[in-house]
């Protein structure tokens, strides 16, 4: 049976509402009103702030609207909001981030603007673009705003370049060209110096020239050796890889036949 009260402010409610409202709203305004309060000593202010905005409505009878929009103004100040943030190591913040809040809320961007949520322990996972993620645990109490949950991520290290078997053939074998190119030079001084010194000869009186000349020739022999063994082993990568690659191909085939 319906309490007194209860029933006089049914009544009242009743009273004020405008010809085109029939009890049946009021009844219903009256209910999220009671719930409001509910969720609202629950600690769900979230849930709270919305019966209250309900009740609040103009369809709603003058006397539950006034009490209902007072409510929800005093809840709005109490209900707590943070900032969700995603920053690398620097503090510099990283864009194309996106965040969950205790699992059931998604943020698929980031911005400044504050984020409403309930007083209590929350958990907030950020998501990177590139799929890294943190999580962020805060405990907020009721009036705190605009409460920054920073998630921070380090630099991710760049991977060293794997040069392949071909790559480094090509490297070899220019190294082995510049060697033949040096070769040339070399062995072209010493013959000029020889020449020289059959020009002179056998006058020549200065030994410094035939030095020159040995040296010219020993070290275009040298490079010649180091030019032969890198065009050498260019060639050798080359052919390998080649018959690396040619029997990746046949497995692949054969096994592709083997499936049929």
């Amino acid at each position: 049976m319906r309490s007194a009260p209860a029933a006089a402010f049914v009544v009242a409610t009743g009273l004020l509402a405008s010809p085109s409202q029939a009890a049946k709203p009021a009844r219903a305004c009256i209910d999220e009103h009671a719930q409001g309060q509910v969720e609202r000593d629950a600690g769900r202010l979230l849930r709270a702030s919305e019966r209250f905005r309900a009740c609040a409505e103009d369809a709603c009878p003058a006397l539950i609207r006034t009490e209902c929009g007072e409510l929800e103004a005093t809840l709005i100040a109490q209900i707590p909001s943070i900032v969700v943030r995603a920053q690398d190591a620097q503090g510099r913040p990283i864009s194309g981030a996106r965040a969950t809040i205790d699992e059931d809320r998604t943020l698929p961007s980031l911005s400044e603007t504050p984020i409403p949520v309930d007083p209590g322990v929350h958990q907030i996972e950020v998501t990177l673009a590139d799929g890294r993620r943190q999580t962020v645990n805060l405990s907020l109490s009721e009036g705190e705003k605009a409460r920054p949950a920073v998630a921070r991520f380090e630099t991710p290290k760049a991977r060293p370049v794997e040069r392949s078997g071909n790559e480094l053939a090509y490297v070899i074998g220019g190294a082995g060209l510049l060697g033949l190119g040096a070769w040339g030079a070399f062995a072209w001084d010493g013959r000029r110096r020889q020449g020289d010194l059959e020009t002179c000869a056998p006058r020549c009186s200065d030994r410094s020239e035939v030095d020159a000349m040995r040296r010219s020739y020993l070290i275009a022999d040298v490079l010649l050796g180091l030019s032969a063994a890198a065009l050498g082993t260019s060639a050798y990568l080359l052919i390998t890889n080649s018959t690396e690659e040619g029997r990746e191909e046949r497995a692949v085939v054969l096994g592709a036949r083997g499936r049929f």
